[in-house]
């Protein structure tokens, strides 16, 4: 089911051809390791990648669809996609958005390859609804188990290659989680994370047992 098609057309901009991929249901399983090995990335990808000026100086526009898209094992549902990249400037625009049951948010940012100051990554993710199950992965030194969903989020990415930061808030309707050293299951509702520069402030919350015992949670957790 999987199709690849390639071929060329007269350029809108010049006296060149442009190369144009289309993509039907294409697995990146194993094409995304290529470019990214971690998170690991799963999915069906669907959609159009548009190259002008493929021997000079190429510029990249992509439109596209995923579907049963997965991040490190976890279902984030159908993703649609746009992008583009030009050699010469560097500059990778992207801007992406998944509206499915567990999953409502979007991403927008830049990413500039040529610049390896602070300001090479400006990304900012927005959502509606995140499913707490993706946080298993960055957490599971303390914590496993972990359920629930951000109602609202307001994140941002910065940095460069060597150093990414992720800053701020995470309010979680409700969730539940376990503490791996007592294995104790713990449930907790209305509350807030803020994610600051190599750090995860939990602040203060307050968590309930399964036979309603209270106990709270405060502290930060450091990450690099």
């Amino acid at each position: 089911t999987q199709e690849i098609n390639i071929a060329t057309e007269p350029s809108e901009t010049g006296n060149s051809n442009d190369i144009v991929i289309e993509l039907k249901k294409v697995s990146i399983d194993e094409l995304a390791p290529i470019v990214i090995k971690t998170p690991r990335l799963e999915g069906l990808l669907t959609g159009k990648v548009k190259i002008s000026d493929p021997f000079g100086k190429p510029f990249i526009e992509t439109d596209a669809v995923l579907e049963k898209f997965g991040l490190d094992g976890d279902s984030i549902g159908v993703v649609n996609a746009k992008a583009t990249y030009s050699s010469e400037s560097g500059i990778l625009s992207f801007n992406a958005s998944a509206e499915n049951k567990e999953n409502d948010f979007s991403i927008q940012g830049t990413y500039n390859t040529k610049d390896s100051t602070a300001n090479q990554a400006n990304i900012s993710m927005v959502s509606k609804k995140l499913d707490l199950k993706i946080l298993n992965n960055y957490l599971g030194g303390i914590f496993s188990d972990i359920n629930g969903v951000a109602n609202t989020s307001d994140l941002k990415i910065t940095g460069n290659a060597k150093h990414l930061s992720i800053t701020g808030t995470a309010n979680i309707t409700e969730g539940s989680l376990v503490v791996i050293y007592s294995q104790c299951k713990y449930k907790f509702k209305n509350e807030s994370i803020i994610f600051n520069p190599d750090e995860i402030d939990f602040g203060s919350i307050t968590l309930t047992d399964t036979l309603n015992n209270t106990a709270t949670l405060s502290g930060k957790m450091y990450h690099h």
